[in-house]
């Protein structure tokens, strides 16, 4: 194993899925329930992820859903739902495991709200060789495009390569393409769990 691709909600970081609703619900999106999800969203959620909306028109859309004037802080309190917790011990491994000469890869379903937050408070991109967010390559996983992308844009092997994901539905697109996967649960301790696929 060469390579290890890692998502982000769900693994890195732990994820609150309940609290992003309720957060929404207060902020005016009576349909929060039906439109968030925990590995891929829908409506304008959905379509900022994609990138197919910016976020200034995501903003547009919370108003028009609240009926009333919402803010570029509501919004990022709501998503901000979402995170929960990032236990440093995952951050410790990906430092290892870069150190150990493994190319590590974030590959997540993501919007600008949460990697704002990934960024100032992280310095996500500082752990990984490169990173491809949804709403960038305009793309969402489980598609198998965006597997086929990461593979020809870094030139590796799906053969020699390890997807880390929460989602069922990611890692099974991933492996019918030949990668090896690797599905921890929301907030589990997987650091040490993972070297068992690594040794593969």
């Amino acid at each position: 194993m060469k390579n290890i691709i890692f998502d982000m909600g769900g693994v890195l970081i732990t994820l609150g899925h309940e609290r992003a609703i309720q957060r929404f619900q207060q902020i005016g999106i009576s349909d929060a329930a039906n439109l968030l999800d925990p590995y891929m969203q829908g409506g304008p959620f959905g379509a900022l992820e994609q990138g197919d909306i910016s976020v200034e028109e995501f903003i547009d859309e919370m108003t028009r859903l609240a009926g009333r004037q919402v803010s570029y802080d509501e919004c990022y309190y709501g998503w901000l739902g979402y995170a929960v917790d990032a236990p440093a011990r995952n951050f410790k491994l990906l430092s290892k495991l870069r150190q150990e000469g493994y190319r590590l890869i974030l590959l997540s379903n993501m919007n600008p709200f949460i990697n704002a937050w990934l960024e100032t408070e992280l310095k996500l991109s500082t752990y990984f060789d490169s990173c491809y967010r949804s709403y960038e390559i305009r793309m969402m996983k489980p598609d198998p495009r965006v597997f086929n992308l990461v593979l020809e844009r870094e030139g590796i092997k799906a053969s020699e390569t390890l997807l880390v994901d929460d989602g069922p539905r990611n890692c099974a697109a991933a492996s019918a393409l030949g990668f090896h996967t690797f599905q921890p649960t929301n907030g589990e301790d997987w650091t040490k769990r993972i070297f068992d696929y690594l040794a593969i």
